[in-house]
Protein backbone atom coordinates (compact mmCIF):
# COMPACT_ATOMS: atom_id res chain seq x y z
CA UNK A 1 0.00 0.00 0.00
CA UNK A 2 1.50 2.99 -1.15
CA UNK A 3 -1.15 5.46 0.12
CA UNK A 4 -5.29 5.68 0.96
CA UNK A 5 -7.59 7.80 -0.43
CA UNK A 6 -10.49 8.72 1.31
CA UNK A 7 -13.22 10.33 -0.99
CA UNK A 8 -16.43 11.93 0.17
CA UNK A 9 -19.24 14.39 -0.72
CA UNK A 10 -17.14 16.89 0.12
CA UNK A 11 -13.75 16.36 -0.28
CA UNK A 12 -10.96 13.70 -1.48
CA UNK A 13 -8.01 13.29 1.05
CA UNK A 14 -4.99 11.10 0.18
CA UNK A 15 -1.83 9.85 2.62
CA UNK A 16 0.92 8.83 1.73
CA UNK A 17 2.57 5.84 3.28
CA UNK A 18 6.40 6.19 4.42
CA UNK A 19 8.19 3.54 2.11
CA UNK A 20 8.89 0.38 3.66
CA UNK A 21 5.63 0.75 5.97
CA UNK A 22 3.51 -2.52 6.61
CA UNK A 23 0.28 -1.26 6.99
CA UNK A 24 -1.94 -3.93 5.83
CA UNK A 25 0.16 -6.17 8.11
CA UNK A 26 -1.17 -4.15 11.24
CA UNK A 27 -4.81 -3.75 9.90
CA UNK A 28 -4.60 -7.80 9.94
CA UNK A 29 -3.34 -7.72 13.27
CA UNK A 30 -6.15 -5.79 14.82
CA UNK A 31 -8.54 -7.26 13.07
CA UNK A 32 -7.27 -10.75 14.28
CA UNK A 33 -7.33 -9.71 17.89
CA UNK A 34 -10.86 -8.07 17.08
CA UNK A 35 -10.37 -4.69 16.14
CA UNK A 36 -13.88 -2.50 15.98
CA UNK A 37 -12.33 -0.46 13.53
CA UNK A 38 -9.02 0.56 12.65
CA UNK A 39 -7.91 3.39 10.21
CA UNK A 40 -5.10 5.82 9.64
CA UNK A 41 -5.07 8.84 10.84
CA UNK A 42 -4.62 11.94 8.48
CA UNK A 43 -2.56 13.73 10.62
CA UNK A 44 0.73 11.38 10.05
CA UNK A 45 1.78 7.77 10.06
CA UNK A 46 -0.32 7.01 12.75
CA UNK A 47 -2.98 3.90 12.36
CA UNK A 48 -5.76 4.00 15.52
CA UNK A 49 -8.11 0.81 16.17
CA UNK A 50 -10.93 1.21 18.67
CA UNK A 51 -11.79 -1.85 20.49
CA UNK A 52 -14.18 -2.38 23.15
CA UNK A 53 -13.54 -1.09 26.79
CA UNK A 54 -13.30 -4.84 28.40
CA UNK A 55 -11.59 -6.00 25.60
CA UNK A 56 -8.79 -3.10 26.04
CA UNK A 57 -6.34 -5.04 28.23
CA UNK A 58 -6.39 -8.31 26.24
CA UNK A 59 -5.98 -6.08 22.87
CA UNK A 60 -3.19 -4.19 23.86
CA UNK A 61 -1.12 -7.01 25.57
CA UNK A 62 -1.44 -9.38 22.57
CA UNK A 63 -0.82 -6.35 20.26
CA UNK A 64 2.06 -5.74 22.00
CA UNK A 65 3.64 -8.98 22.11
CA UNK A 66 2.76 -9.46 18.55
CA UNK A 67 4.08 -6.08 17.23
CA UNK A 68 7.40 -7.17 19.97
CA UNK A 69 7.69 -10.91 18.31
CA UNK A 70 7.45 -9.45 14.10
CA UNK A 71 10.78 -8.23 12.45
CA UNK A 72 8.80 -5.75 9.99
CA UNK A 73 6.52 -4.71 12.72
CA UNK A 74 8.45 -3.83 15.63
CA UNK A 75 9.15 -0.45 14.35
CA UNK A 76 5.76 0.35 15.28
CA UNK A 77 4.98 1.73 18.81
CA UNK A 78 1.44 0.79 20.62
CA UNK A 79 -0.42 3.76 22.94
CA UNK A 80 -3.24 3.34 24.51
CA UNK A 81 -5.89 6.18 24.79
CA UNK A 82 -9.37 6.01 26.00
CA UNK A 83 -12.42 8.48 24.29
CA UNK A 84 -13.60 11.13 26.26
CA UNK A 85 -17.21 10.44 25.59
CA UNK A 86 -18.62 13.93 27.10
CA UNK A 87 -17.02 15.99 24.33
CA UNK A 88 -15.98 19.73 24.89
CA UNK A 89 -17.01 21.66 27.93
CA UNK A 90 -17.26 25.14 28.78
CA UNK A 91 -15.85 26.81 31.81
Amino acid sequence: IQCIVLQTEKTVQRADLLPGEKPEAVFALADGLGALATFISGAGPTILSVVRTAEANVFFERAQAALESDEELAHFTLHRFVADNEGAKVV
